[in-house]
């Protein structure tokens, strides 16, 4: 296919226009195919841009892909906070709590989506230098949100707010997969009612899960 003609983007408000497009790209590149088969070609034709273009806003499909789920989780946490200090009893409610955060985050499944590439695809295949740059942005979008926790949760101390973070993802990164197994895992799960107790519900399970690291925090475990 011949590459479309390249017009570089210059000034600074078109320069964020055309990573923009390049981001929205990707995205809807990974709603049609996995991950291993997204090509920075494809991004770029779905862009509207050519292939070149990709490589002088991010060095690599990895880094795109980084960037796009640092959006993405600013966009969950912009809604998280407000979520949690709307809980019933915010702060002192570990299943009320629990039960914001759960909610939020199941209606990103792209989010959850891209949580799940971060170790198995995207920092493997990074040089060290991107990926302590993408830490350094990650601990700065989640400090807000574990601060909050920390002041509001009178069981959390410091370091403890993105202590808590860090177990959710973990937690996150195994029940995402064990919700959504493969077609032929699924055929199998189905045809044995006796193996519904390997089927389980991601926002139930993860709600529970944070419940409980949450109250192993307050005294007596209450």
């Amino acid at each position: 296919m011949t590459e479309l003609p390249f017009r570089r983007a210059r000034a600074p408000e078109a320069k964020g226009q055309r990573r923009a497009q390049l981001l929205a790209a990707a995205s809807d590149c990974l709603a049609e195919a996995p991950y291993a088969q997204v090509t920075m070609a494809a991004i770029a034709r779905r862009a509207g841009v050519a292939k070149g273009a990709t490589y002088r806003y991010f060095p690599s499909k990895e880094a795109l892909f980084l960037e796009l789920l640092l959006e993405r989780l600013a966009d969950w946490l912009a809604g998280l906070t407000p979520a949690l200090a709307e809980a019933p009893g915010a702060g002192g409610d570990p299943g009320a709590l629990a039960a914001a955060i759960a909610s939020t985050l199941v209606s990103k499944p792209e989010l959850i989506r891209l949580l799940s590439l971060l170790e198995p695809s995207l920092e493997t295949s990074t040089d060290p230098e991107q990926i302590a740059h993408f830490k350094r942005r990650l601990l700065s979008a989640l400090a807000p949100t574990a601060a909050w926790l920390e002041a509001r949760v009178p069981a959390l101390s410091a370091g403890d707010g993105l202590r808590f973070l860090r177990r959710a993802y973990a937690l996150i990164l195994g029940l995402s997969q064990l919700a959504a197994p493969p077609p032929a895992k699924r055929q199998a799960l189905a045809s044995d009612p006796a193996l519904a107790a390997f089927e389980l519900d991601f926002q139930s399970e993860l709600q529970g899960a944070l419940a409980a690291w949450l109250r192993g925090w307050l005294p007596g475990g209450r």
